[in-house]
C-alpha cells in the first residue's frame, strides 16, 4: 500500500466552468480517500477556507485514513518532499495533483524497487486509455528504441528523498514544466527515473478546461 500526498482545494476565482471543475477535484479527493490501495491520504492544505469548504460539502474530515496538515501556502515539490521525509520516513509515497485518481487495482509496491528508482505518473484518460506503451493519453516519443513521455502529474518514491533533490525543487507543483524540472534534478541525484504507465496507473480528470493563472 502507498501513502498519498495531495493538496485538494476550493477554487477561489470565478469564471465559466468553475463549478464543474470543482466537482472533478472533489471527486478525486473522495475516490482516493476510499481507495483500498491507499494506506493514508495526507492532505497538505493551502488555507482554512479549503477545510471549511470540504466540511460544508459533508466530506468526512474525521476519516481515520485522512491526515490534515494546514501548511498555509501552495504546495511546492520541496515542501512536499520535506513533509514526506519528516512524517513518512521509510514509506512508499505517491504525490498526485488534485485532479488525479489512483487506480483501484494499484499494485503492492516492492520496497526494493524504490531504492534507486522513482516512477513518474502519467495522467491517463480513464475512458480512452489503450493500456499499452503508447496509451494515447499523452504525447510520447520513440528515440533510439526507447519510449519517452513529456507529461506527468505525480511521482511514486520512497521517503526520504535525497537532500540534493529537495534543495533544488522549490517550485509550485502544477506550473508548466514543473515535473520536467523535477526530473532533471532526480537524474542529477542518480535516481533511475521511469514512467509507470503499465504497473502504476492513475487517471486524470480534467474535462473542464479551467486553469488557474499560475498554471503557465
Amino acid at each position: 500500500m502507498v501513502y498519498l500526498i495531495a493538496q485538494y482545494y476550493k477554487i477561489k476565482y470565478d469564471g465559466k466552468g468553475v463549478k464543474d471543475r470543482q466537482k472533478e477535484i472533489d471527486k478525486c479527493f473522495l475516490t482516493n480517500l476510499e481507495n483500498p490501495c491507499i494506506e493514508e491520504v495526507h492532505w497538505l492544505v493551502e488555507s482554512q477556507e479549503d477545510i471549511d469548504y470540504y466540511r460544508s460539502q459533508n466530506f468526512n474530515l474525521n476519516n481515520k485514513n485522512l491526515k490534515i496538515f494546514l501548511i498555509g501556502k501552495r504546495m511546492t515539490y520541496q515542501l512536499m518532499f520535506q513533509y514526506a521525509n519528516k512524517e513518512l520516513n521509510g514509506r512508499n509515497c505517491i504525490y498526485l495533483h488534485a485532479d488525479m485518481e489512483l487506480d483501484q487495482n494499484f499494485p503492492v509496491v516492492q520496497e526494493k524497487s524504490l531504492l534507486q528508482h522513482v516512477y513518474m505518473i502519467t495522467p491517463c484518460n480513464k475512458k480512452k486509455c489503450k493500456n499499452n506503451i503508447i496509451c494515447g493519453c499523452t504525447r510520447s516519443f520513440k528515440i533510439d528504441g526507447k519510449y519517452y513521455g513529456c507529461s506527468f502529474d505525480g511521482i511514486l518514491f520512497q521517503s526520504p528523498m535525497k537532500k540534493t533533490v529537495v534543495n533544488n525543487v522549490n517550485h509550485i507543483v502544477h506550473l508548466m514544466g514543473a515535473e520536467n524540472r523535477l526530473i532533471y534534478y532526480l537524474n542529477q541525484a542518480d535516481y533511475i527515473v521511469r514512467c509507470a504507465i503499465f504497473d502504476y496507473k492513475a487517471y486524470h480528470h480534467h474535462e473542464i478546461k479551467v486553469f488557474h493563472n499560475l498554471h503557465s
